[in-house]
């Protein structure tokens, strides 16, 4: 049965992230570890799959995605698509290389589909999802560390999803092997994390890793309340919307319906909020995540700690409410798993009275 084969190629002349990938339906690879074909190409690989510490840049990735500030479970699910298991393993070609014949042939190919010289075509990489098998051309042994953690990840992304595009593998790969190669490029971090949340669902990753890039780098107003992860809700979501949420009546409501529609209007104000803090905190990520947020699923919400259906509300003196709401903050702490947000909200004296779902 022939499986997409993803085939990563560099082009020579440009810089290290000047990569693509093509997947044509023509390559496969069999369950006894062969390539079935490979355009009208067959060549053997080594008899035994490659264990990990003879995997080079196997275990920089590892390192790598584990000190990613993204949830946990994004991290296992990566992980596991890159390591080598019973189900999951890499081979080298048998003898080290192809033959110059297929090797010319393929070439020759890749090169009209790309349109390219032939001469710039180079093949390091080549990956079955359905097999999980991933077979490691020589060329790859010879690439920079980072460049081989970055190919190691493109191919595992195959694994992750075989209904991804070659647009969107490409591009986590060329963040990815930017933030590898510089830690301080935080801008290809955050994308990375937006076009991974975009491949899992997931809304609340890219925010989760910009709040989290904010308190590292401690732009403001981060690191507000006597803790390295707390900011101010108000900073958070601005004064508006607390308001609009915190003073309203919700016990007037009948139906769950009309209860959401407001909390729906509410939300409308963060964005004002988000444009003019991030006007005045230009290095901030957090604010512009915020705006893509809001733009694609549009819901926070301020609830009690209790319940789901209850909302954080005031009790106090009317005098003493702007000292209070100013004074609310929240502890942020990068989720394990789930696609939600949910902060805890602490008053002045260290308590818990709720909690922001994002």
């Amino acid at each position: 049965m022939k499986h997409i084969v993803g085939v990563l190629v560099l082009l020579f002349g440009m810089n290290a992230f000047a990569v693509r990938e093509v997947q044509n339906g023509g390559g496969g690879v069999n369950s006894s570890g062969n390539m079935e074909t490979f355009f009208s190409a067959n060549f053997k690989l080594q008899d035994d799959p490659e264990s990990p510490e003879n995997i080079p840049g196997l275990a920089r990735l590892i390192n790598e995605i584990d000190s990613m500030p993204i949830k946990a479970s994004v991290k296992g699910l990566l992980m596991a698509s890159v390591f080598p298991t019973m189900d999951r393993n890499y081979y080298r070609v048998k003898g080290g290389e192809l033959s110059q014949a297929t090797r010319d042939s393929i070439y020759r190919e890749y090169a009209r589909m790309m349109q390219i010289p032939v001469s710039k075509v180079v093949l390091f990489a080549a990956t079955g999802p359905e097999s999980k098998i991933t077979v490691l051309m020589k060329e790859y042994y010879s690439l920079k560390e980072s460049e081989q953690a970055a190919i190691l990840l493109h191919e595992g992304l195959w694994i992750v999803s075989s209904n991804l595009t070659y647009e969107q593998v490409v591009s986590l790969e060329v963040d990815a092997q930017a933030y590898f190669q510089d830690h301080n490029n935080v801008q290809a971090l955050y994308r990375f994390a937006t076009n991974l949340g975009n491949v899992l669902a997931d809304r609340t990753l890219p925010l989760v890793t910009s709040l989290a890039i904010d308190f590292q780098r401690k732009i403001a107003p981060m690191d507000q309340g006597g803790s390295l992860q707390t900011v101010k809700l108000v900073d958070l979501l601005g004064e508006r919307y607390v308001d609009c949420m915190i003073l309203h009546d919700f016990s007037n409501y009948k139906t769950r319906v009309g209860d959401i529609d407001y909390v729906r209007a509410c939300n409308q104000v963060i964005s004002q909020n988000a444009v003019l803090r991030a006007s005045k905190n230009p290095k901030s990520l957090y604010y512009p995540a915020l705006l893509v947020y809001m733009g694609r699923a549009g819901h926070v919400d301020l609830l009690s700690r209790e319940s789901d259906v209850v909302h954080l509300m005031y009790n106090g003196i009317d005098s003493n409410y702007v000292e209070w709401r100013n004074n609310l903050y929240v502890n942020f702490q990068e989720p394990v798993a789930g696609n939600r947000m949910d902060l805890l909200i602490y008053d002045q004296d260290q308590r818990i009275v709720g909690r922001v779902r994002f």
